[in-house]
């Protein structure tokens, strides 16, 4: 069989090809590995400035939580519970944003200890202002608020020993990637040195008589037209084609009030006739709250003397019943 020269050409340049195309594929690979080094190291960067962002927001809603409690015999109500709603919310956000964030590989076991941290601070937050209420309005003797609040301590903690956990997983991590400086959080402090206990912290609330429930309905008047004078004791009101009352109804305590019934009589006196009666009901008024109701078409005859009731009433017991209705004498002067 005659030799060929042609075919040993042909299989050399094939090897050729096959290292050729192997050493591009090898570089190729190298060039994917450093990109997504680079990519990861890049992510991992990002990751950890976030990460150093709601940590310090964090610290910031443990001092304000530490300052509210300490400031309680100088709050009312209304406000303690306002400023742990807002704390919840805050918390929840940044609950949010770990959640949503972007978790590169290096850092993958720290994100799951953060974001327990997160979520259990979120959680115990979010259930501060209903344990509180039940420590203030639970009955002597019932103690079944100071175990509520005994659980959001738990959780308190639980995200104080994960966020350790994550500051321990960070400094793990190689040198040229950890570019932050993550502070220290304790929102119940250490096992030495608890901040807040749930027996002691109940007792001091219910110490404090601003924070305790005070249920209380004002109502005042107004007449149009405005009485122009007194005489004998008895307010002289100027004819006009119509008179009209206005009762303002207003909520003086530190609850939301539900069920608030109101009712106008207006009587003429040295009478037989029926007086006129009207009632209103509405659903509800928070603290600081008011409204005003308009008994209107409502009919005075000159000369006569007039006795003029608004009374309000709630479904539960006010804590002050003598602003609880008012009154007024007059007398509808003649054209």
């Amino acid at each position: 069989m005659a030799y060929s020269p042609f075919a040993d050409d042909r299989r050399s340049r094939r090897r050729r090809n096959l290292i050729l195309f192997g050493a591009v594929a090898i570089l190729v690979a190298i060039v994917a590995l450093a990109v997504r080094y680079r990519t990861e190291e890049r992510e991992t960067v990002d990751y950890l400035d976030l990460a150093e962002e709601v940590a310090g927001e964090h610290e910031t809603l443990s001092a304000t939580l530490s300052d509210l409690f300490a400031s309680l015999d100088q709050l009312d109500r209304p406000t303690v519970l306002q400023r742990l709603t807002t704390l919840s919310e805050d918390a929840a956000g940044l609950e949010k944003r770990i959640d949503e964030a972007v978790v590169p590989r290096p850092v993958a076991g720290a994100h799951g200890s953060l974001l327990v941290a997160v979520s259990a601070w979120s959680d115990g937050l979010d259930a501060f202002d209903e344990a509180i209420v039940q420590v203030l309005d639970a009955p002597d003797g019932d103690s079944s608020g100071e175990v509520v609040l005994d659980d959001v301590f738990d959780l308190l903690r639980l995200g104080d020993r994960a966020y350790a956990d994550f500051r321990e997983a960070v400094e793990r991590l190689e040198a040229d990637l950890v570019t932050i400086e993550l502070p220290a959080i304790a929102y119940a402090g250490t096992p030495e040195a608890p901040i807040y206990d749930a027996v002691s912290l109940s007792e001091e609330l219910r110490r404090l008589r601003l924070l305790s429930e005070d249920r209380d309905v004002a109502v005042s008047l107004k007449v149009d037209p405005e009485p122009a004078s007194v005489s004998g004791g008895v307010a002289v009101v100027p004819f006009s084609e119509d008179f009209v009352v206005t009762a303002v109804i207003s909520n003086d305590g530190n609850v939301s009030i539900e069920q608030i019934s109101v009712v106008m009589t207006l009587s003429r006196t040295s009478s037989s006739e029926e007086p006129f009666v009207e009632s209103r009901a509405f659903p509800a008024l928070s603290p600081g709250e008011s409204t005003s109701l308009e008994f209107s078409d409502l009919r005075v005859e000159e000369g006569a003397i007039y006795s003029l009731v608004v009374e309000v009433s709630l479904a539960e017991p006010d804590v002050n019943v003598d602003n609880n209705s008012v009154s007024l004498m007059f007398q509808r002067n003649t054209q």
